[in-house]
């Protein structure tokens, strides 16, 4: 029998994915913008890569044989320390400085900053 549920639960905006092996995180604003992202969309995607939504649940990305992806929700949760660390390496990775210094109260809060970040 499968278990791919019919309805999946649908991942709370933005999200960001956070490719196995690397520093380099993708922000994802919404659905919307998952869904036309071509250059998200036309990736290979490794079996460890994830994409981590604003409440912090894991998203399997899988690959399918249209060339297209889909997202299968892992019982799994990453903690909001886990998602500034993260952050903090990715902003490293970028030359950013004070990046100890980075905190959030929510993992909606850090995943925003790197909106943020990137408009300034």
């Amino acid at each position: 029998m499968n278990n791919i549920e019919i309805n999946p639960p649908e991942p709370i905006w933005p999200a960001i994915i956070h490719y196995h092996g690397q520093a380099e995180l993708a922000l994802i604003a919404d659905q919307s913008a998952w869904e036309k992202g071509e250059y998200l969309q036309a990736i290979r995607y490794h079996a460890s890569d994830a994409l981590i939504d604003a409440e912090g649940s894991l998203y399997q990305i899988l690959n399918i044989a249209s060339g297209e992806v889909s997202l299968q929700r892992l019982n799994k949760k990453v903690s909001l320390q886990e998602v500034i660390e993260m952050i903090r390496a990715h902003a490293a990775e970028l030359g950013a400085c004070c990046v100890a210094k980075f905190s959030a109260t929510s993992i909606q809060e850090a995943i925003g900053s790197i909106a943020n970040s990137a408009d300034g």
